[in-house]
Formats: C-alpha cells, structure tokens, sequence
C-alpha cells in the first residue's frame, strides 16, 4: 500500500536531497511530497531536479497562504489525492529519521492505532544535542498541551508521524486554525476528537544536520494562543471525505 510523506520546507537546499533519499529507501511503495514556501535557497529546484529522475518524489511550491500550518494542510490534502492509504509528516532538517516509518506503520497496519507518532518522550527514546533549557521547555509544553487538550500522547508536538488516511479524510483539514508549529497539535487533538487511537513509538531525536531553525518566539506565542483557542472555543471536527485521484 502506498505511503506518502509529507515534509514541509523553507530554506533547506542543504538537507532536502538526503532526507528525501532516505524516505524513499523505506521501499517502493514508499513516495515524498515536499511542500516549498518559495524557499529563496532554492530548495524546490533541488528537489524538482531530483523528481525529473525519481517519479516517486513530487513538489508543491506555494507562493501565497505560506506558513508550516499551512503547508502541513495543504500537504495532506494533496497526499490523499494521489491515492496514498498511508501520510507522513517529518521534517527536513535530519533531526527525523525516516527509517521509523516502517515500525509506525506496522502498527497500523496492525489495526493497533489510526496515528502513530514518533514520540521523544516514552522509554526507548533519545534526544541528542540538546540543551537543559531546549529539554525543559519542550517537555513542559508537551505537559501542558496534554493537560489542556486531553490528548493522551507523552509527545503531542513531534512533527515525525504516520495516519491512515481514513483520518485525514474524517477530521476537518480545511478548517485547521493554527498557521505555525501548533498545526501539529491540533491534527492530533482533532484526530482524538474524531474517535481515532493513537500509538507512540521511541525514536532518537538528532540535532538538525544544517540550516537554521524555525522555531523561536513567534512560534511559541502561537502555540500558547492555540491552548487557549482549544481550551475556550469549540472548533469543528469532521469533514467530507476527500475524493481520490489516480495513484
């Protein structure tokens, strides 16, 4: 069955070629879909040059509407039309190893869980490179988000996942509110909501392999204003299902 992952970009022509190469080493029916915000290192021309040899590498480039929440939206709507029975999300940075697909999607396989993250906080897991400072607020954020949204994951805010699409089709892509980081969170909050399981496997977290990171102050700003939207506002959950195109 194919399984289509999605890694959303801006500025990583330094590490798009070798994250998407090990992606695709998961296997033949193994496809990435990398979602550009116009990045001006040119990292969508990487990556065309690489599917004008490798039909199972596709490119959105986006030049309006930009944003990873955005991006994550717009890249699972597209993954579910090509067909996909499977959708991933990694990074780009190399702080995912895609290699973990396989034992995520084994679980679903399974029929064990509807979402699996890949998460940084059960046993079994590995943070490298961080600092006491990066540690703690992540694993507060994670504490908090856990507490105000119910979902029942020891990391709710890793980007490293894998959904039947079932799930996609049923939660309500297009009214997704969060324009940042917090997509992530909320797909999952949603997900629950929805009555899917979700499953967490230990991964090993790398220090990203090159380019600058994303995640600062605004970013942090979101995702707290997004506890709060989540905590006071009743947000829709369920959609029609999306229409499939050929594979």
């Amino acid at each position: 069955m194919k399984v289509c992952v999605v890694i959303p970009t801006y500025n990583e022509s330094a590490s798009i070629r070798r994250t998407v190469e090990r992606a695709l080493a998961n296997g033949p029916d193994y496809h990435v879909l990398v979602v550009d915000d116009n990045s001006p290192d040119e990292t969508a021309a990487v990556v065309a040059a690489h599917a004008r040899i490798e039909p199972r590498v596709h490119l959105l480039v986006r030049m309006d509407d930009r944003g990873f929440g955005t991006a994550v939206r717009d890249g699972f709507v597209q993954a579910l039309a090509t067909g996909a029975e499977f959708v991933g999300e990694m990074d780009a940075d190399g702080s995912h190893d895609p290699a973990e697909f396989p034992k995520m999607r084994a679980l679903l396989e399974a029929g064990r869980a509807d979402l699996v993250i890949g998460s940084r906080y059960v046993r079994g897991s590995k943070i490298l490179g961080w600092g006491p400072m990066r540690y703690i607020n992540s694993h507060v954020a994670n504490r908090l988000a856990r507490l105000v949204t119910g979902v029942p994951a020891n990391d709710a805010t890793n980007g490293l996942r894998l959904f039947r699409r079932q799930v996609l089709e049923t939660i309500n892509l297009q009214a997704l509110v969060s324009r940042g980081y917090s997509v992530i969170l909320e797909t999952n909050y949603r997900t629950v909501r929805a009555g899917f399981r979700i499953a967490e496997v230990p991964i090993t977290f790398h220090p990203r392999e090159a380019g600058t990171s994303k995640m600062g102050f605004r970013e942090i700003y979101r995702f707290c204003l997004f506890l709060m939207k989540l905590r006071f506002q009743k947000i829709p959950v369920t959609s029609e299902p999306i229409t499939r195109q050929a594979a």
